[in-house]
């Protein structure tokens, strides 16, 4: 019956009150308690525009109080606490945004995060089939294109100490700082041709490490990106090098030292080849074409044993480098030989001059006996 402001409510418990104010540049709808505060200055809901800026506001004025957003009834669905943390799914925010067991959208989802410090729990978000997601207790981070795969489907970042982690591709237990699934396949792809071709790039099989290239593509080491290469793997299979190689040789280095023996026995027992090899029965080997020279493995292994080696498949090669050794012994037996000839030789010219000259003397004195003879006969 006496009303203080433009339109004025009156309910049983308590008053309320909608106050309506103006000035210069700002108006303002207040909601308050007519008992308690029937200013609307410290406590109660004020809407204000201001329109030196173009903001509006929507404020709670008790300093103790928290604004609520409710539906169906008094169903709280969002809360916005006095310092400002927001709350979706809970009435008491532990982060600047707390969100429980809600979603953003139908195919967006927010999963129990926890505030910033804690030393528990685990959080997520999924985007359709996207899914990102942090496990404390495992110290893992995951991305992943398909949420049901989980961190070990995509990609994986797992905490090994307080400053360092591993990133996984394919797995959710990263032992390097880079690691891949534990699958024999291809695992970088440095370049696609774009011919449905896998072409540059590293990958794992059964007991080795691939590094591919496209048909006619070669390998090349530089010091310096553009720099000359300084090796090159050819697509043959040759090994081209700006200064040839070296391998370790240092005494230091060496146990049970020996020379090689009867080396020129064992090289007489060698047999070198001319060949081609089957470049039609193994085409997946990449062979090449036309002749080469070399020897064969089985045949090596009988003399040589040590230098042939057989690998899981049961193929034989030749370590041709320590065929060197025996050959250096088996020149030094042979100049040994040529040697002892030559002594020979000279021993037998020495002894052939000798007869020469005996033969010499010989010849001088049956010419002096004919002629001794002659003069008897006179």
């Amino acid at each position: 019956s006496n009303p203080n402001s433009i339109l004025n409510l009156y309910g049983s418990n308590p008053e309320e009150r909608i106050l309506e104010s103006t000035s210069i540049g700002t108006a303002s709808v207040g909601l308050g308690d007519g008992v308690n505060n029937p200013a609307i200055t410290s406590e109660g809901l004020r809407i204000l525009y201001e329109s030196s800026t173009g903001h509006s506001y929507i404020r709670n004025l008790w300093s103790a109080g928290k604004l609520f957003f409710d539906t169906a009834g008094s169903n709280t669905r969002m809360t916005i606490d006095q310092s400002g943390n927001i709350g979706i799914g809970t009435t008491a925010p532990a982060a600047k945004l707390d969100v429980t067991s809600s979603r953003i959208s139908s195919d967006t989802q927010i999963g129990d995060f926890v505030a910033p410090g804690s030393t528990a729990g685990t959080g997520y978000v999924t985007f359709g089939n996207g899914f990102v997601g942090w496990d404390y207790g495992a110290g893992v981070l995951g991305i992943n294109a398909h949420s049901a795969g989980g961190p070990g489907g995509g990609i994986c970042i797992k905490r090994v100490d307080n400053g360092h982690s591993n990133i996984g591709i394919l797995t959710a237990n990263p032992s390097a700082p880079l690691s891949f699934r534990p699958a024999t396949e291809q695992k970088i792809k440095l370049y696609d041709s774009g011919a449905g071709v896998d072409t540059y790039g590293f990958g794992v099989e059964p007991s080795e490490l691939r590094i591919a290239t496209s048909d006619g593509g070669y390998i090349t080491f530089r010091t310096g990106y553009y720099n000359g290469a300084k090796m090159t793997l050819n697509n043959n299979g040759s090994l081209w090098t700006l200064s040839g190689y070296s391998q370790g040789s240092d005494i230091r280095l060496k146990k049970n030292i020996s020379t090689v023996n009867e080396a020129l026995d064992k090289v007489l027992k060698l047999r070198g080849v001319i060949f081609e090899w089957k470049t039609k029965e193994y085409k997946e080997r990449g062979f090449p074409k036309g002749r080469h020279y070399g020897v064969i493995a089985q045949e090596i292994e009988k003399i040589l044993p040590e230098i042939v080696n057989t690998d899981s498949k049961g193929e034989k090669s030749v370590a041709y480098t320590e065929i060197i050794p025996v050959l250096i012994e088996a020149v030094k037996e042979q100049q040994k030989e040529i040697a002892g000839l030559k002594e020979q030789q000279k021993a037998q010219q020495k002894q052939i001059t000798e007869l020469n000259a005996q033969n010499k003397l010989l010849e001088q004195r049956l010419s002096a006996l004919e002629k001794s003879i002659k003069v008897k006969r006179r």
